[in-house]
C-alpha cells in the first residue's frame, strides 16, 4: 500500500517554520491505532527521511525548538551523530525505531511515544533532561555511555525486549536522577557502572527479568554458587549513585504504611548492586523481589551512605550484604525473607553497619540470618522475629541456611536482643561475638532438638547475659564465655522435650567449661538447683565450673553455698578406690569444712566416756603403780581417782597429758578390747588433729 506524506509534511514544514511545533494530537491516540490505520492517514503519516531533513533544518537555526506531537513516523529515524535542536520533542508519536547514537541534544522529550523497534542512544550527549514518560518501546532502550546533564525520566514507561536488555544505561553519566516510577519492564535493566548525581527511583516499578548467558555484561554467576543461566531483573554493579535508591516511598511513620505498600516495587529476577556506591538510603519498604536462583537482592561489598530499609519487604531468594558498608542501620521489621538450599535469607557476613540492625515485629527469615564477623555500631534487635535455619528443600548439614542466626565473631556496640516472642528453629551461633552492652534472650525460644540450640562459646558480654524464661530445646554451649552478670532460671536450662533415649533425642547437655561471670542474678535458684545445673554438663567432673560458681557465691556473700560447691566439685570426681579422698570427704570436707573433724572427735569422746565408764565399773581398768587400791576405786589423795571423761579425753588428745593413762590401764586379761578401743581413739585423735590443722591452713584444698 502506498502512503501519501504530502499533507502531513506540508503541515509539519509550515508549523516548524512558524513556531517550531507541529501538533497532530487532535487525531486519535497513537497507541490506539494499528500500523495500517496510522500509515494510511495522510494527515498524520511522515516519512523518516523527510522528518530528518526538517530536524536538520531547525537545528541550523540556533535556539529554535523542534516539537512534534501525535505523528506517525514511517521508517527508521536515523539521527545518529547529529546536533539536534536545543529542545527536541517527539511526544505521543509512533516511530518504527530511533537511532540517537552519539547525537548532541539539549532537552530530549519522547514522552508518550510508541517505538515499535529499539531506541538506540548509545553515547548520547544531552545538555538537559531526557523525558521518556509513558513511552512504549518494544525492543529496548540503549543509553550505554550516554552523558545526560539533567534527569532521565522514565515514569510510567512500558519497556520490553526481543533479546534481554529492556533498558541499558551501563556506563552512563546522569547529572540528575533516574526515575522509573510505575514503569513496566519486560527484560533486564542493566545499569552497571552508571554514575547518577541524583537518585535512582523505582517506586511502583514492575520488572520481569530475563535470563542472561555467561559472558554478557551481567556479572558472572559463580559468585552466587548457582548454575547458569541466571534470571536478572536489575543489574547496577559498580554503580555510583549520589542520592538514594528508592524501591518504595520512604516510610517515616506507621500512618504512611499504606502509601509505602502502594508505591512498592515488584521485581522478578535478581537485583544486584554489587560493589555499588550509594550516597543516601536504600529504601525497599514493602517491595517484592523474587529470584529463582541466586539472591533476590545483592549489595555485596556495596557502600551505602544512609540506611538500608527493607521494612515489610518480601524477598524470595534473600538478601546478600556480604562485606557491605552501611553508614546508617539495617531495618527489616515485618519483612519476609525466604532463602533456599545454600542461599541464606540474610547473608551479612563481614558487613559494617554503623547503626542498629532491626529484625523485629513479625520479621521472618526462612533460611537463616548470617552475620559472622560483622561490625554493628548499634543494637542487634530481633525481638519478635522468627528465624528458621533450614530453607525449603534444605537439610541440616548444608553450608548455608543451617544456622537460624549466626553472629560468630561479630562485634556489636549495643545490645543483642533475642527476647519474646523471638523464635529460632535451628542453631543460634554467638560464638566468639563481642557485645558492648547486654545480651537479652528473656522468654526467647531456641529449638534445635538433638543438636546445639544456642552456641555462645567464647561470647564476651560487657554487662549481663539474660536467659530468664528462655526455652532451650537442644544443647546450650557457654564454654569460655565471659559476662559480668548472669541471669537464668530452670526454664532457661537446655532440655529435649521428646527425649526418650533415641539417638536424635538424647538428653540435652550444657557446656560450662571456662564460663566466667562475676555475679549470679538468680534469686529463685537454691544451691540444690545449681547442683542440678552443673550436672547437665557432658563431663560434670570438670573443676572450673564449680570454682567459678563458688567464686560468684563468695562475691555475693554466700560463703556457705560456696563451700558446698567446692565440696561437690570433689565429690563429682571421687572414686571409691581412693580411700584418702574418702577420708578427706568425711572428716574435713576436703578442707573446706574442718569443723567436721571436731564433730567426729566429739562423738569419739562421748563414746570413750561410755566405754571407760563401763570398764571402770566392771573392774577392767587397773592401776599402773603399786597401791593399796585393788580396783578402779581409788584412795585419794594417795592415788588419783579414775575419771572416764578425763580418761577418754586423755586417749583422744595424745599431745596433752592429763595423767589418767599414767595411773590407769586396761586389764591385760579382761580389758583387752578396752585397750584396743583406747589405742584406736589415740590414732584417730592424731589423724583428726592433723586434718583439722591442715583444713584450717588450706593444705588439703585443691582449687
Amino acid at each position: 500500500m502506498t502512503v501519501e506524506y504530502t499533507t502531513a509534511q506540508d503541515r509539519l514544514r509550515e508549523a516548524v517554520t512558524a513556531s517550531g511545533r507541529a501538533d497532530f494530537s487532535r487525531y486519535d491516540d497513537p497507541a490506539d491505532l494499528t500500523e495500517v490505520e496510522a500509515a494510511s492517514w495522510a494527515n498524520r503519516a511522515l516519512s523518516a527521511e523527510a522528518l530528518r531533513s526538517t530536524i536538520l533544518e531547525v537545528a541550523g537555526q540556533d535556539g529554535k525548538p523542534f516539537e512534534l506531537v501525535g505523528a506517525r513516523v514511517v521508517g527508521p529515524l536515523d539521527l545518529a551523530g547529529l546536533r539536534l535542536p536545543r529542545i527536541f520533542s517527539l511526544r505521543r508519536c509512533i516511530v518504527d525505531d530511533v537511532e540517537l547514537g552519539h547525537a548532541l541534544a539539549g532537552r530530549l522529550d519522547l514522552s508518550g511515544s510508541h517505538i515499535r523497534g529499539p531506541m538506540k542512544a548509545r553515547d548520547l550527549k544531552a545538555g538537559g533532561e531526557v523525558f521518556l514518560r509513558d513511552i512504549s518501546v518494544e525492543d529496548g532502550i540503549d543509553l550505554e555511555s550516554a552523558r545526560i546533564d539533567g534527569t532521565t525520566d522514565l515514569r510510567g514507561a512500558s519497556l520490553s525486549s526481543r533479546q534481554t536488555n529492556a533498558l541499558t544505561i551501563a556506563g552512563a553519566r546522569v547529572g540528575g536522577s533516574v526515575r522509573l516510577d510505575d514503569a513496566h519492564v519486560d527484560g533486564v535493566v542493566v545499569a552497571m557502572g552508571v554514575r547518577i548525581d541524583g537518585r535512582l527511583v523505582l517506586q511502583g516499578v514492575k520488572i520481569r527479568g530475563r535470563a542472561r548467558e555467561l559472558g554478557s555484561q551481567v556479572p558472572a554467576e559463580p559468585r552466587f554458587g548457582t548454575p547458569q543461566p541466571t534470571t536478572w531483573a536489575l543489574v547496577a554493579d559498580h554503580a555510583v549513585i549520589e542520592g538514594a535508591v528508592q524501591l518504595s516511598t520512604v516510610l517515616n511513620a506507621l500512618s504512611r504504611r499504606a502509601t509505602a505498600k502502594s508505591n512498592a516495587a515488584s521485581l522478578t529476577g535478581q537485583v544486584s548492586f554489587f560493589a555499588a556506591d550509594i550516597g543516601g538510603n536504600f529504601v525497599g519498604d514493602y517491595c517484592y523481589l523474587r529470584a529463582e536462583a541466586g539472591y533476590a537482592l545483592t549489595l555485596e561489598t556495596a557502600r551505602v551512605g544512609g540506611a538500608v530499609l527493607l521494612r515489610g519487604a518480601h524477598l524470595h531468594g534473600g538478601v546478600r550484604l556480604y562485606s557491605a558498608q552501611i553508614t546508617g542501620g539495617l531495618e527489616c521489621d515485618d519483612g519476609l525473607f525466604i532463602g533456599r538450599p545454600r542461599i541464606a535469607a540474610v547473608d551479612a557476613g563481614q558487613c559494617k553497619v554503623s547503626g542498629p540492625i532491626n529484625l523485629r515485629n513479625g520479621f521472618e527469615a526462612v533460611g537463616g540470618v548470617l552475620a559472622p564477623r560483622a561490625a554493628i555500631g548499634g543494637h542487634f534487635d530481633c525481638s519478635g522475629g522468627q528465624l528458621h535455619g533450614c530453607p525449603p528443600g534444605g537439610r541440616p548439614g548444608d553450608d548455608a541456611g543451617v544456622a537460624a542466626l549466626n553472629l560468630r565473631d561479630a562485634a556489636i556496640e549495643g545490645n543483642v536482643i533475642l527476647s519474646a516472642p523471638f523464635t529460632a528453629e535451628g542453631e543460634v551461633v554467638l560464638r566468639g561475638a563481642t557485645v558492648a552492652a547486654s545480651c537479652n534472650a528473656r522468654f526467647g525460644l531456641f529449638k534445635n532438638i538433638g543438636r546445639t540450640a544456642l552456641d555462645a562459646a567464647g561470647l564476651r558480654v560487657e554487662r549481663e547475659l539474660v536467659l530468664t524464661g528462655a526455652t532451650v530445646m537442644g544443647n546450650l554451649d557457654l564454654s569460655h564465655a565471659e559476662v559480668t552478670s548472669f541471669f537464668d532460671d530452670r526454664q532457661g536450662w537446655p532440655h529435649n522435650p521428646e527425649g526418650d533415649g533415641d539417638e536424635d533425642t538424647m538428653p540435652a547437655h550444657l557446656d560450662l567449661e571456662g564460663f566466667r561471670y562475676e555475679s549470679l542474678r538468680s534469686p529463685d535458684l537454691s544451691w540444690n538447683d545449681r547442683r542440678d545445673w552443673l550436672r547437665l554438663q557432658r563431663q560434670p567432673q570438670r573443676p572450673q565450673p564449680f570454682l567459678q560458681l563458688a567464686s560468684a557465691y563468695r562475691a555475693g556473700g554466700m560463703e556457705r553455698d560456696a563451700r558446698k560447691t567446692l565440696i561437690a566439685r570433689h565429690n563429682e570426681g571421687l572414686s571409691l578406690r581412693n580411700p584418702w579422698r574418702q577420708l578427706l570427704r568425711i572428716t574435713v570436707g576436703y578442707g573446706y569444712e574442718p569443723l567436721r573433724a571436731l564433730l567426729i572427735a566429739l562423738v569419739v569422746f562421748l563414746a570413750g566416756c561410755v566405754v571407760f565408764d563401763y570398764a571402770a565399773r566392771h573392774q577392767m581398768l587397773v592401776p599402773t603403780r603399786t597401791t593399796t587400791a585393788v580396783s578402779s576405786s581409788c584412795e585419794a589423795p594417795k592415788y588419783p581417782c579414775m575419771s572416764p571423761y578425763v580418761y577418754s579425753l586423755d586417749t583422744l588428745l595424745p599431745v596433752i597429758n592429763l595423767r589418767q593413762r599414767d595411773y590407769w590401764t586396761p586389764d591385760p586379761g579382761r580389758g583387752r578390747w578396752v585397750a584396743v578401743f583406747a589405742w584406736s581413739s589415740t590414732v584417730l585423735g592424731w589423724v583428726l588433729g592433723l586434718l583439722v590443722i591442715a583444713g584450717f591452713s588450706g593444705l588439703v584444698r585443691r582449687e
